[in-house]
């Protein structure tokens, strides 16, 4: 579908929505999928502060923290029901690389049947300059140590003059699709994100879905696509005004339709448990999943719960007419 006509029906929400909501449907009927998950942050402290980021804290901050494999253990260890742990973490030249991959034992020790989604573009690019060592041997030493995708983190919007509104010197557009692409080739999946309701255009998130998803048609290695709303409370852009729930489901709809990627995901941390019910019928397929501990949305200003049981993910779908489906990090039932 080209620009022209995406254009047209961004003008005619309900016939967008119906089109992205009939490629949807076409893909996996009534399912929702869904994962029984934890976002675990190993570390707080980071040092890039980018200006949209409600998260980092400096070193001698009071609430900052970096987590232990023992702190890792002591967290999971209550929670044998999970599926899927996902890590991501600020950028902390005291969190070695060593550390990190001991941790990746741990959760396998203490979780053996969990599948893991470990680790940002952003963070493979700083573990690679910190240890000296090629990229690939960052995605290598995942895939040794029980890492089976990148989360999709760091993409922001894919474009140069967008990143410098958004206050980021962090990981290039370049940079960005290069570590995806290596890993996709090594054998590891991931997924990709896109923030939006900032200074973002119309055209800028097409330029954005277009690149991505050259990439997919190169390598099919893109299990999913989230948009993630943009919160800007405790952020250096607090005026801006959160997008509203019709530019969010325009946004997924769009993504539907661009995107060759499997699955969009209604992220309701960041755009709410009601909107991302209505985005089940404008395109996204899955509810991403309990999300226990969530934290990076709640600093931005989400009033969602820190985390939803898997049985209130079920209800909520059932509710609706569709089908609940459990997931692990790849999208194998579970």
């Amino acid at each position: 579908m080209n620009n022209v006509a995406l254009k047209d029906l961004l003008n005619n929400p309900l016939d967008l929505f119906n089109e992205a909501h009939k490629k949807r449907f076409s893909l996996y009927g009534k399912n929702v999928f869904f994962a029984k998950n934890i976002h675990l942050n190993l570390t707080n402290i980071c040092i890039e502060r980018c200006g949209f980021c409600p998260f980092a804290r400096n070193k001698g901050d009071f609430d900052a923290y970096k987590l232990t494999p023992d702190d890792v253990v002591l967290k999971l260890k209550d929670l044998r029901w999970l599926s899927e742990v996902h890590i991501t973490s600020g950028l902390n030249p005291d969190l070695k690389w060593k550390e990190v991959l001991k941790i990746l034992d741990s959760i396998k020790m203490t979780l053996p049947k969990v599948t893991i989604k470990s680790l940002t573009a952003v963070e493979v690019e700083f573990y690679a300059k910190e240890e000296g060592k090629p990229i690939e041997k960052i995605i290598e030493d995942l895939l040794d140590h029980g890492s089976i995708s990148l989360t999709g983190g760091g993409a922001e919007i894919l474009k140069d003059d967008m990143r410098k509104r958004l206050l980021t010197k962090k990981t290039s557009p370049e940079m960005w699709l290069k570590i995806h692409e290596t890993a996709h080739k090594l054998g590891l999946k991931s997924n990709a994100t896109m923030l939006y309701g900032h200074f973002e255009t119309f055209e800028d998130i097409l330029d954005h879905l277009n690149l991505i998803e050259r990439l997919q048609e190169k390598t099919g290695g893109f299990q999913a696509f989230i948009p993630l709303k943009f919160q800007p409370l405790n952020t250096k852009f607090q005026h801006i005004k959160p997008a509203t729930s019709i530019k969010t489901l325009q946004v997924i709809a769009i993504s539907r339709l661009v995107l060759s990627i499997p699955h969009i995901k209604a992220y309701w941390p960041s755009i709410g448990q009601d909107t991302a019910l209505m985005a089940l019928w404008a395109g996204a397929d899955d509810l991403e999943g309990t999300l226990v501990d969530e934290k990076i949305m709640h600093e931005g200003g989400s009033t969602e719960p820190g985390g939803l049981s898997d049985e209130s993910l079920k209800n909520m779908i059932t509710e609706i007419g569709l089908i609940p489906v459990e997931r692990n990090s790849i999208y194998e039932r579970v």
